[in-house]
């Protein structure tokens, strides 16, 4: 039972100081952040085409099926090579997919709203705000994406610091209430 206790520990630690690290660095640096982030993935992608491709030749040697295992590798290679040249084009899509979404769900929120009928006398106006203010988002996304993109992914960074400190937080409560050493 300790021994659990213990790895679920160093996992916090470890998770946390990691989430912390990589959060800060994309908080203080989005583009480069981005560039690395575009560069690992694609040398995932990558090594993994490479991985499949020598899969596929030793269970030739066997007599075993390889061409799916060739296949694989073929779309993992044409993925990462893809990923590498048009990562640029295609992030920029993504605030307009977001923009779209959060529009349409705030027009329905408004669109509800006005034809809520109840039975019970409720106050309207937070549904209003509320719907409101998905619309003014949604435009704002539509009409400055690159700008909101970057706003995004630093809001991801700070997203993973509050992780790793909460998964730290988590670790002191934990030490607090069970003796962990």
């Amino acid at each position: 039972m300790l021994d659990i206790l213990r790895k679920i520990q160093t996992h916090l630690i470890i998770n946390s100081i990691i989430f912390i690290i990589v959060g800060s660095f994309i908080l203080a640096s989005p583009k480069t952040a981005y560039d690395v982030m575009i560069i690992i993935v694609a040398s995932y992608f990558l090594v993994t085409g490479i991985i499949r491709i020598v899969t596929a030749l030793y269970h030739r040697k066997y007599d075993q099926g390889m061409m799916g295992s060739l296949v694989l590798a073929t779309l993992y290679i044409v993925a990462a090579v893809l990923l590498y040249t048009l990562a640029d084009d295609m992030i920029k899509v993504i605030p307009y997919l977001i923009g779209f979404v959060i529009l349409i769900v705030g027009v329905s929120h408004l669109v509800n709203t006005i034809s809520f009928r109840t039975f019970f006398p409720v106050n309207k106006m937070p549904f209003y705000i509320y719907s409101i203010v998905l619309i003014v988002v949604s435009l704002f996304l539509l009409t400055r994406p690159v700008s909101m993109l970057t706003l995004l992914f630093q809001f991801y960074g700070v997203s993973l610091i509050v992780i790793g400190i909460v998964d730290l937080a988590l670790l002191f409560y934990l030490k607090r209430k069970i003796i962990i050493r």
